[in-house]
């Protein structure tokens, strides 16, 4: 999984462009070593001389460089909730539908939608319940690849297990959530 680039002070057209030059020979890579590559979606955020205009924050733009690689076997996405849930939190179910098959990951954490906080999930503001949705709606295959580093991290040592076994509860949670859906 990686994140494309954005070229600032330029617009899509030329990110695009950038993107695929960039990514190409590691598309080759990946075809001849018999994997592929997720593009991640962006937070939307930067702090600093640059805030704006962060290129696949929208999931449409991130589409639509997936498939200008024209290899969908070896080009798909990761959808990154907590991304999302700063730059479009109502939007993950729709999201994931529009995504559909092109979806090969997803990482799974949570925020306040301020702040790219990576919390365990049900400690931040998204809607779990219609992430799951979409995740069901669209049948997905794959795993629910937890990206909470920053949960837990300030633990005391003999505290940590705590963290791991909660972490499991909610996974288990959201798996539930996923198959409930389905019914």
């Amino acid at each position: 999984m990686t994140h494309p680039f954005t070229v600032y002070g330029e617009g899509e057209k030329t990110a695009m462009k950038e993107n695929l030059k960039y990514f190409a020979p590691k598309v080759r890579l990946a075809a001849r070593e018999g994997i592929g590559i997720a593009l991640e979606n962006d937070d939307g955020f930067r702090r600093g001389a640059f805030c704006s205009g962060v290129y696949c924050a929208d999931i449409g733009e991130l589409i639509r460089l997936a498939d200008a690689f024209g290899d969908g076997e070896r080009v798909g996405i990761c959808y990154d909730f907590g991304h999302a849930n700063l730059h479009s939190p109502a939007l993950h179910r729709q999201n994931l539908g529009r995504l559909s098959s092109r979806l090969k990951a997803v990482h799974v954490h949570d925020n306040h939608g301020t702040a790219d906080e990576h919390l365990m999930p049900f400690f931040g503001s998204l809607d779990w319940e219609s992430a799951m949705a979409g995740l069901s709606d669209i049948r997905f295959p794959g795993d629910l690849t937890f990206e909470i580093q920053e949960f837990g991290r300030y633990l005391p040592p003999d505290m940590k297990k705590l963290a791991v076994r909660l972490s499991l509860e909610v996974g288990k949670r959201l798996l539930r959530m996923v198959r409930e859906a389905g019914e």
